[in-house]
């Protein structure tokens, strides 16, 4: 039975990203592990959903709230293992462009998703961030 929860599907998108650099250290499973946990997920549901990726229906995320989410966990998952391949970057610029943002802003939009990541910037706070540079 197809699985249709948003959390879901980004287990997939966040293990992509662990795999960009050929091998999956134990941080970046932690990593996947406690997002997942976060979002009520369980060990096995995620088992099955990396053994099984055409369970997930595909949804679209289309708030700029669900979007920078994303984003914002996708970063983390490149800094999980404390270093930031370069093979993994094209895969988050990939995911950038996935959820809509114009292709000439997601290197820098990327770069600062990084960079906030990097700094332990909450989740939280970015989103006010984002909402102020907004109405700037």
């Amino acid at each position: 039975m197809p699985v249709a929860d948003d959390h879901k599907k980004y287990i997939l998108q966040l293990y992509a990203i662990a795999l960009a650099d050929e091998a999956v250290s134990k941080e970046e499973l932690l990593f996947l592990n406690e997002f997942a946990r976060r979002k009520g997920i369980s060990e096995n549901e995620i088992d099955q959903l990396l053994l099984n990726p055409e369970m997930i229906v595909p949804v679209i995320a289309e708030s700029l709230p669900e979007k920078i989410e994303l984003l914002y966990y996708a970063a983390g998952m490149v800094c999980a293992d404390g270093k930031i391949d370069e093979r993994e970057l094209p895969v988050l610029k990939n995911c950038c462009s996935n959820l809509g943002f114009m292709a000439e802003n997601c290197d820098d939009i990327s770069a600062f998703m990084l960079e906030e990541v990097k700094k332990s910037t909450s989740l939280a706070d970015i989103q006010v961030l984002v909402k102020l540079n907004m109405i700037q």
